[in-house]
Order: structure tokens, then sequence, then C-alpha cells
């Protein structure tokens, strides 16, 4: 089982918890943010940089749709095959 968002109520939950993909909130909306100035502007802002991001931030340019990285977590939903042969 595979859910989406890191949810903290779903991970609390749940047993055993559930993998996840994290997703980059502050990235997207960092991104999209720059991106609403720059049309609302009419110009390039460069190369954007805050201490916050964890994920790369493409450039304002990028072709859509634009894809920030995210992270999964594994956790006990999945299992590792080589454990699991063992335990045969």
């Amino acid at each position: 089982m595979v859910g989406i968002d890191n949810n903290r109520i779903i991970k609390e939950t749940f047993e055993p918890q559930p993998t996840t993909i994290a997703l980059p909130h502050y990235e997207m909306g960092y991104w999209g943010a720059r991106k609403l100035i720059s049309l609302i502007e009419n110009r390039d802002l460069g190369p954007g940089k805050s201490k916050k991001t964890v994920a790369a931030i493409p450039p304002l340019d990028a072709p859509s749709p634009v894809r920030i990285r995210c992270t999964l977590l594994e956790r006990g939903s999945v299992v590792n095959r080589a454990t699991a042969a063992r335990k045969k």
C-alpha cells in the first residue's frame, strides 16, 4: 500500500504504517508564486533561491508540466523481498 502526501493522521492510524510520497509543498508554492509574479510583472525574476527548499526548483521557463522531485518514504507497508524470502 502506498499513500500520497505523508499525512500524519494516516501514518499514526494504520498499522503497518503506509509507505508514502512526501510532496514538496514549500517548493511547489515557491515556484508557483515566482512564476505568477513573473507573468504579472512580465519580467524574468532570475534563479530563485530559498534557504527552506529541499528539492531542486526548476527554472521559471521550464516547459509545462513542471516537475519537482518528491521523496518516497518506505515504511511497514512494503516488504523487502530479500528479507521476505529468508522468512520462508
